[in-house]
């Protein structure tokens, strides 16, 4: 939502444990350790009433997001959207390519100078699987092909147009 870095909010029902999310500390009942960033926590609330404000903004995303799925299913019909009919955030998009290795296509997508991952933003930089798809109970053939492709705030249609145009290229090499 544009926070600082570092920051957000962990929403936790009001029945249940709560879990314990950095060892050492007595805070928040024992659920985390160490002294709150309070400008960070006041960032992170601006940013939210910012984005409350803006919620034509997300509409928008969503509308891009949905416009790049549908480019792609229409190149790549075995294409696995996943999360497709739940609701989600309306800047992620979240598909693995069946018969294909992610690694290979981010270097594809690296060389035609377009920044994806294949896992969370919290593991970009690995090259691993989706712990999330292995924890949903996805085939490793699934999860070892997923790719993840963040829209933001500068997003346009013609970022959209410029990613399928990458992945039909793409695409083609590997058949």
């Amino acid at each position: 939502i544009g926070g600082p870095q570092g920051v957000g909010a962990l929403a936790l029902g009001l029945c249940g444990q709560t879990p314990s999310l950095i060892w050492g500390g007595g805070q928040e009942k024992s659920a985390r350790a160490g002294t709150e960033n309070v400008a960070g926590i006041a960032g992170f609330g601006a940013a939210v009433q910012t984005s409350l404000e803006k919620i034509d903004y997300y509409k928008k995303l969503e509308k891009l997001r949905n416009k790049l799925e549908s480019e792609l299913l229409k190149i790549s019909p075995h294409l696995i959207i996943h999360g497709l009919n739940a609701p989600r955030v309306a800047n992620t998009s979240f598909f693995s390519a069946p018969n294909t290795n992610a690694q290979s296509l981010l270097m594809a997508f690296d060389l035609e100078g377009i920044a994806i991952s294949n896992g969370s933003a919290c593991s970009s930089g690995t090259v691993k699987p989706s712990k999330t798809l292995d924890a949903m109970g996805c085939h490793k053939d699934i999860s070892n092909a997923a790719l993840r492709v963040s829209l933001g705030w500068a997003t346009k249609d013609s970022d959209i147009d410029a990613f399928i145009a990458a992945w039909t290229k793409i695409i083609a090499r590997q058949q």
